[in-house]
C-alpha cells in the first residue's frame, strides 16, 4: 500500500504566470497547506518519495522535516503534453484553449513539440514508477506528486490491460475533470 498526496496550491493552480514546470513553487496559501498535512500526518511513513517538481518537493520538506526522513526523489513529475517553450511566461488561462484542443485531438502518440511528453509516455512511464515502488514491498510508503500523476496511477491500478487510443484518453480525461484531486489530497493505492 503506497499514499499519492497531491501537492499544495501552486503559484499555476492560483493562475499566475509560469516559466518552467519545474520550477513552480507554492502559493503562501499552498506554503500553509503543506505544513498542515506535515502537522495531521499520523504514522511516520516507511518511506518518503517525491516528484522531482519544486511544488511537490516544497509540500514533502514539512512531512521530511517532521519525520526526519530523507525525500527520494522519483520518476512521478506531472505530465507536460503541451510544449513547455509554447506556455513559457503564460497563464493557465492563455493556455485554455491548447489544453481543449490538445485532449480533443485524442492521439495517444501525439507530442506538441520539444519537452513535451505523449499521453503513451506518460501512462508508461507512471506504471513503472509505481511499479517499482510498489516492488519495493514496503508498506506505509508516502508519495508526493501531481493529480494527473495520480489519477493516471489509480486509473491504471483499476484495470487489467488498456488500450491506449482515443477512447482511452478521453475516458482518462473525463475521470480528471470529474474527480480532480485537491490540493494535499490523499489516495491509497493497493498494490500486489
Amino acid at each position: 500500500m503506497m499514499t499519492l498526496i497531491r501537492h499544495a496550491e501552486s503559484v499555476a493552480n492560483a493562475g499566475r504566470r509560469t516559466f518552467d514546470p519545474g520550477t513552480i513553487g507554492l502559493t503562501d496559501a499552498g506554503v500553509l497547506q503543506a505544513e498542515a498535512l506535515a502537522k495531521s500526518w499520523g504514522r511516520t511513513p516507511s518511506k518518503l518519495i517525491s516528484s522531482p517538481f519544486l511544488r511537490a518537493l516544497d509540500t514533502a520538506k514539512p512531512l521530511a522535516t517532521r519525520f526526519g526522513l530523507p525525500i527520494h526523489v522519483g520518476d512521478l513529475q506531472e505530465f507536460t503534453y503541451l510544449s513547455p517553450d509554447r506556455c513559457r511566461g503564460t497563464t493557465p488561462h492563455e493556455r485554455r484553449n491548447w489544453v481543449d484542443a490538445y485532449w480533443q485531438r485524442a492521439e495517444p502518440d501525439f507530442r506538441d513539440g520539444t519537452g513535451a511528453e505523449t499521453f503513451r509516455e506518460f501512462a508508461s512511464r507512471v506504471e513503472g514508477a509505481i511499479c517499482a515502488i510498489g516492488g519495493s514491498c514496503e508498506p506505509g510508503v508516502v508519495v508526493v506528486c501531481h493529480g494527473q500523476v495520480i489519477q493516471m496511477a489509480c486509473w491504471l491500478v483499476g484495470r487489467s490491460a488498456v488500450s491506449l487510443d482515443a477512447n482511452a484518453m478521453r475516458e482518462f480525461r473525463e475521470l480528471d475533470i470529474n474527480s480532480p484531486v485537491g490540493h494535499c489530497e490523499q489516495r491509497v493505492l493497493m498494490y500486489s
